[in-house]
């Protein structure tokens, strides 16, 4: 029916980069600045994209009519982690875990069927918020360059305590 991935954001090498500089370019940025680093004019280090881009005989966002449909997940760890303002080693993100998976069938089932009123119904709403938020594909992305991993987020750096705060009108 589909297949299942992570967001290829999160590569250590998706946009090119200087990762000394901090600099973090789209192929396009490189181009434009002739593939060198505009802070000490060292050439970048070039990410995926730009050799896809340069390999790519369509433009970007063409599907093929017959193509097998994707959808891309957060692993629910980091949904719920980000949902609790915490790190994914902790106990408090491993017991929610487990509840959640015992109590509704398991990661991909959460992640992909289960309604999410469903999952705000155990106690966890802005991990349902999260996890609406992710099947939306509404989600906040920094792109990896240069060896450093990029960062998909689902929240606003505070906005997780706000959900959960929030009563109902009814």
């Amino acid at each position: 029916l589909y297949t299942v991935e992570f967001y290829p954001e999160e590569g250590k090498y998706h946009y090119d980069g200087h990762r000394a500089c901090g600099i973090s370019f789209s192929p396009q940025e490189t181009k434009a600045h002739a593939g060198k680093c505009p802070v000490c004019g060292k050439s970048l280090t070039i990410g995926v994209l730009s050799r896809v881009e340069q390999l790519a005989d369509r433009p970007e966002g063409f599907v093929l009519p017959n193509a097998i449909p994707f959808k891309s997940f957060i692993p629910l760890d980091e949904i719920v982690a980000e949902s609790l303002g915490v790190t994914t080693k902790t106990k408090r993100v491993n017991e929610a875990y487990m509840k959640l998976c015992e109590g509704l069938g398991g990661e991909l089932r959460i992640l992909d069927d289960v309604d999410t009123a469903d999952i705000a119904a155990f106690g966890y709403d802005v991990v349902a918020e999260g996890i609406k938020r992710m099947r939306e594909n509404k989600v906040k992305r920094v792109a990896g360059y240069d060896g450093e991993y990029g960062r998909i987020t689902l929240f606003d750096e505070h906005e997780h305590k706000d959900i959960s705060s929030q009563k109902s009108l009814f």
